[in-house]
């Protein structure tokens, strides 16, 4: 007898972001400070639209995803900046004690107040998340970018490549409260080309032909809290040092607030405030601090769908020769809540893995799994949760605990949840999209 593989499972999901803000120095997107030679003054209202697609594979124990993304903000006076990227990512869970993701990356940039601006991007992302204990993750980040840029002869600048690695720790004390505190490092070089002062070459560009290094560690603190019903709120806290190799050398913080309110399942509303500001020591002549304010508002709408090998589906369809099960979880307050099992490789992007809320008050769902026993979680707006009333419970080797259900073997339906407690308790964040 020949053993089959089961097909891998395919999902699909999108996002739109669309808004309209104020920058007080928007070419800092893309411009380490005002003397880079893509930096372009310009202060005023802008409007942003930001697609974004992402399908995946999910087999027995690995995922690839594909994201196509772009990003464009229209200024008034000042044309249009437009990003586009696309990423290429290969996860690995549960490698003993780590969850693994290698991305590649390439991109595209341009802005329509000055063709030579345009620069083409590759690169690549190694992420390693250590589920130390519960409640927390360790997460190691390398990113390697290298760009290319249209006009050398005008920038002074032929390419560049930039290094940046991050050591991150994330505490879930409470399913609703998140706390991170991350130090990082970037590297930047680039490949000056020197030209001589002409048509089209700006004095940015003439001052940094002979700039080779560009350095900036930092420490950041965030949290992101829900506030109770639909609204979350987020705010960060960072502060660094900016080094350019024969220039000054810039001390800089800033941080972040922002307020999202979910009208549907699908909408969410936010509002957003982020701040730079760079202090300058033994500036030279001409150079000054400098500083961004950007206030933003706006809504993100999402939808998804997915195409499941192992058929979950609700009661009443009659297709459903397999016994169902239903999850309970009593959880005031939240936003969202969805159950990630064994029975799928922890996926969440399942529709039907939703909980809904009921008229009694827990969330509730109905699932057609297979015959056996499955280790599983929910995951409350975001968060991952313990269930509190599991039949028994497998440990992991990392100081956690998975529910294990039952599922009938004589098409009888099975219940999770027959208990109902006030309050539950938050689980490791390991598993993948936890």
């Amino acid at each position: 007898m020949r053993a089959t593989a089961a097909a891998p499972d395919g999902s699909l999901s999108g996002e739109l972001a669309a808004g309209a803000g104020y920058d007080t120095n928007l070419f800092l997107l893309v411009a380490a400070a005002p003397e880079s030679p893509l930096y372009r003054p310009y202060s005023g209202p802008f409007a942003r639209v930001a697609p974004a697609v992402t399908g995946g594979l999910a087999g027995e124990d690995m995922r690839l995803e594909l994201r196509l993304g772009a990003d464009l903000r229209q200024t008034e006076g000042s044309g249009a900046l437009f990003v586009e990227d696309v990423q290429l990512g290969l996860v690995r869970p549960e490698v003993g004690p780590f969850d693994l993701r290698l991305t590649a990356v390439g991109g595209r940039f341009d802005a329509t107040v000055d063709a030579g601006l345009r620069f083409s991007s590759a690169g690549g992302v190694l992420q390693a998340v250590w589920r130390a204990a519960e409640g927390w993750r360790i997460i190691g980040t390398y990113r390697l970018a290298r760009r290319w840029f249209g006009a050398p002869e005008r920038l002074g600048v032929t390419r560049d490549l930039t290094q940046e690695g991050e050591l991150r720790a994330a505490y879930t004390p409470l399913p609703s409260v998140a706390l991170g505190l991350a130090a990082s490092y970037v590297d930047l070089r680039s490949e000056a080309q020197p030209a001589p002062d002409g048509p089209g070459m700006s004095g940015a560009a003439a001052a940094t032909s002979g700039s080779a290094r560009l350095q900036r560690p930092s420490v950041a603190l965030d949290a992101s809290v829900v506030l109770g019903g639909a609204a979350t709120g987020h705010g960060s806290l960072w502060l660094g040092a900016l080094r350019t190799e024969g220039s000054t050398t810039d001390l800089q913080g800033g941080g972040s607030a922002a307020l999202s309110v979910r009208l549907a399942a699908w909408l969410d509303i936010f509002a957003r405030y982020d701040l730079l500001v760079d202090r300058r020591r033994g500036a030279a002549a001409g150079e000054a601090d400098f500083a961004r304010h950007v206030v933003a508002v706006g809504l993100t709408a999402r939808a998804a769908t997915t195409r499941d090998s192992r058929a979950i589906r609700a009661p009443g369809d009659s297709s459903a020769s397999r016994p169902r099960t239903r999850f309970r979880l009593v959880s005031p307050g939240a936003r969202a809540v969805v159950i990630v099992g064994s029975w799928n490789d922890w996926d969440t992007t399942v529709p039907e893995q939703s909980l809904h809320p009921t008229a009694q008050g827990p969330w509730e769902a109905w699932l057609t799994l297979p015959p056996g026993s499955h280790r599983y979680r929910f995951v409350v707006d975001g968060h991952p949760v313990r269930p509190p009333d599991a039949a028994r419970y497998q440990r992991d080797d990392f100081a956690g605990e998975d529910g294990i259900v039952d599922v009938c073997q004589d098409g009888v339906s099975c219940e999770v949840g027959p208990s109902l407690p006030e309050e539950v308790r938050p689980a490791p964040r390991g598993k993948p999209g936890s």
